[in-house]
């Protein structure tokens, strides 16, 4: 399987409250200056005054884009999740077998997160900070993915695919697997992460008891 990794960067802000940026730009180099901060510092060391800074913007100009700081890490949280879904999804229809639709999830899962891995760590906070309707939105799309994923494995199990494994095991074994990566993988280490996509995509197919191959054997009873 063949996979590029391309990772965002926040874009580069000045020091001045001159806004010559439209009403949209803003509104984008104050989720991205907010993302870097959270990441770097923490939710709760950062002000508003310190993102209207990043961003070089007033505040009196952020607090038109946005009532609070909750607002900003909700709109983060529910951007990724969207652009998430939409990029695993779409690696969920490259047609094939469940093994090679399995793979391609994953890959995709490990590969995003790794682009997008400072607003991922942003979004840790949502639980305890957002509000109630916001966090269920939230919650609703990572579910959505979780079923997505779900509807896969069961497939492989009725084609033979994946034999002799539970399926709510599976996922939640595989999904935690592709989670854990962004809180060690370091680009200074000895692999890739193009490489550990297609190492961590295959070990999902052997989870689900498969085999990354093709179609494996049905194991005696």
């Amino acid at each position: 399987m063949t996979v590029t990794s391309t990772r965002q960067v926040a874009p580069r802000t000045t020091d001045t409250h001159t806004e010559v940026r439209s009403g949209a730009d803003t509104r984008l180099a104050i989720l991205a200056c907010a993302a870097a901060l959270f990441h770097e510092r923490g939710y709760g060391a950062v002000s508003i005054r310190d993102i209207g800074s990043a961003a070089g913007i007033s505040t009196s100009t952020l607090y038109h884009h946005f009532t609070d700081k909750s607002c900003i890490l909700y709109e983060i949280t529910d951007r990724f999740m969207v652009d998430f879904n939409e990029a695993t999804f779409a690696a969920a229809q490259v047609g094939g077998t469940p093994t090679d639709r399995i793979k391609a999830i994953i890959c995709e899962h490990v590969l995003f997160q790794d682009r997008r891995r400072g607003e991922l760590l942003t979004g840790h906070h949502f639980r305890r900070v957002l509000d109630d309707t916001q966090r269920a939105r939230v919650l609703g799309l990572q579910r959505a993915y979780r079923n997505m994923v779900m509807d896969v494995v069961e497939e492989g199990i009725a084609s033979g695919d994946f034999v002799g494994v539970d399926p709510n095991f599976s996922v939640s074994c595989i999904l935690d697997m592709a989670n854990g990566v962004r809180e060690w993988f370091r680009e200074t280490g000895p692999m890739t992460i193009d490489e550990l996509a297609v190492l961590y995509a295959d070990a999902a197919v052997r989870v689900c008891g498969g085999s990354p191959a093709g179609k494996p054997s049905r194991r005696k009873s």
